[in-house]
């Protein structure tokens, strides 16, 4: 097994089995995905359906501080060979501004003004910030990658390679299922 996090310092699993006791407990927050083989707090829904509900990733065991067991979540999203990986750079080496990836590559399947959002903690004084950028997004480059780009302004381009998403062998989930957790959406008139 390796470390849940890059911030973890554990390895050693949880010999307890605190997590397992809690998610059979109906009362308790902490649940159990066997489709990933993850444990998650559950967050109630702020809505009256349950596409609403939120879900905290638990990464180590609160009672023993064992890391929790290893996720299936990679199996989700194909892998990009290192020859895919060649080609895509090469195809996009020359890209430096977003002017130049529509020249490159033409109009994006998905092009979000707001794709990126990067908060910045206050420091020293000043208010902590929340900056978006725009992303592009190529889905039809690669069979096995998305290509996203983000614009950040006068610091240039970024662009990143994403194995597409596969989902787990029939599961038949989609991404924001319950299968891979769901984010709450909090609207101005309080649903």
């Amino acid at each position: 097994m390796t470390k849940p996090t890059f911030a973890s310092v554990t390895e050693r699993p949880c010999a307890c089995d605190y997590l397992s006791h809690a998610a059979d407990d109906p009362r308790s927050p902490i649940v159990f995905d066997p489709k990933l083989n993850e444990y998650n707090f559950e967050y109630p829904s702020l809505r009256s359906d349950e596409a609403g509900k939120a879900y905290l990733r638990i990464y180590h065991c609160p009672f023993c501080g064992g890391a929790a067991p290893e996720s299936k979540r990679d199996q989700l999203f194909a892998v990009i060979s290192p020859e895919e990986k060649r080609r895509l750079n090469q195809l996009l080496s020359g890209i430096k501004s977003v002017e130049d990836a529509f020249s490159v590559l033409g109009t994006p399947d998905h092009d979000d003004p707001h794709g990126l959002t990067a908060q910045r903690p206050e420091r020293e004084g000043s208010a902590p910030t929340r900056q978006s950028y725009r992303s592009l997004t190529y889905s039809q480059l690669s069979d096995t990658a998305d290509v996203i780009l983000t614009d950040y302004r006068a610091d240039g381009v970024h662009i990143a390679l994403q194995g597409k998403y596969v989902g787990l062998s029939g599961a038949g989930a989609e991404p924001g299922s319950g299968a891979v957790g769901q984010r709450a959406t909090r609207h101005d008139d309080g649903r």
